[in-house]
Parts: structure tokens; sequence; C-alpha cells
């Protein structure tokens, strides 16, 4: 069983900085940080490199904007 887990909570777990995960997208650390706020931002290519970065798979990291509702 996997543990689903925000972007942002799993760059930290990391020990990942916005800057070094900005520079891993090729944008701006401000744009990294409107993107993790919305996560549903992230191109899929995005998400694809920033899951690589932080070592965990894609299915884990959760893409949706802290307001989502069902």
């Amino acid at each position: 069983m996997s543990v689903r887990m925000k972007v942002r909570t799993a760059r930290f777990d990391a020990g990942i900085t916005q800057k070094e995960a900005a520079e891993t997208l090729g944008v701006s650390r401000w744009t990294y940080m409107q993107k993790e706020k919305d996560p549903s931002k992230f191109t899929v290519e995005e998400a694809a490199r920033l899951s690589k970065l932080i070592g965990r798979p894609l299915n884990e990291l959760i893409f949706l904007p802290d307001n989502f509702t069902l």
C-alpha cells in the first residue's frame, strides 16, 4: 500500500528546495511556487520530472489544488 502525498510535502521530505525543483523543471522559482500552490498547473512532463527528482512514483503524488472537492 502506498501513501499519497502532496507535492510540497514530498519535496520537503526529500530535502529538495523550491529553487532546485524549479531548476530541474527549467522554470523560475516564482513560477514553481505558483505551480506548487496549484499542482494542477504542472504539465505531465513536469510532473514526471518532479517525481524522478523527489524519488517517489508519480502515482504517489497528488497534483490537485488544496481547494479541490468532489
